[in-house]
């Protein structure tokens, strides 16, 4: 659910993932405010009491800031609470034109033990004209320098994603999304995922 004012907008998300026997589950508030002239910012607080699939408590502040001729640049922190914590530093590029919008981001994953990066290629169209409805591919790879990882601390992943956004009302939307993913040992992973939006 979200709520909108004029100076930007504040979310309530619930989450439930299943993986093989575990179940697990988090809520989250999550506000894009406006900040100075081409500036805007999203700040998130996630919390999962059970800490099983989800980190017990996770946050994140990206700020965006545009640069003209449809360009976009962002820089971000996501901070997740596991055992041990984990930061993801993220820097992005985007391009607006037309109904498509165009981003490349690149991401150093740091922890205690190890270190990790990726880049993701993501394109998104607006089929309706709109801000609201769009259609979004995603392509990504990494790689992690873990002394701990079987392939002698060593290990590279890929993979990717579709999903589908669809407003059918001012204020109600779906989402449905299907992913896959691939490591170094050839391990494979695929998901779907549903979601319902509701906005006042």
């Amino acid at each position: 659910m979200r709520h909108y004012t004029k100076r930007g907008s504040l979310g309530f998300e619930t989450l439930r993932a299943h993986r093989f026997d575990q179940t697990g589950y988090a809520w989250a508030l999550d506000a894009y405010t406006d900040l100075w002239e081409g500036a805007y910012a999203n700040i998130r607080y996630q919390r999962a009491p059970a800490a099983r699939l989800f980190p017990a408590n996770s946050g994140r502040i990206e700020i965006y800031q545009a640069l003209g001729n449809g360009w976009e640049a962002a820089l971000a922190d996501d901070v997740l609470g596991f055992d041990g914590r984990v930061n993801i530093y993220g820097i992005t590029l985007g391009k607006y034109g037309g109904n498509w919008y165009v981003q490349l981001r690149h991401q150093n994953i740091v922890t205690a033990d190890s270190h990790s990066n990726g880049q993701r290629l993501m394109a998104r169209y607006y089929y309706r004209g709109d801000a609201d409805s769009y259609l979004e591919g995603t392509i990504n790879r990494g790689r992690s320098d873990d002394p701990l990882s079987l392939s002698g601390g060593r290990s590279r992943s890929g993979g990717g994603s579709v999903s589908w956004v669809r407003y059918w009302s001012d204020n109600w939307g779906t989402k449905a999304s299907a992913s896959f993913s691939r490591d170094g040992q050839d391990a494979r992973e695929r998901g779907v995922s549903v979601g319902l939006y509701r906005r006042w």
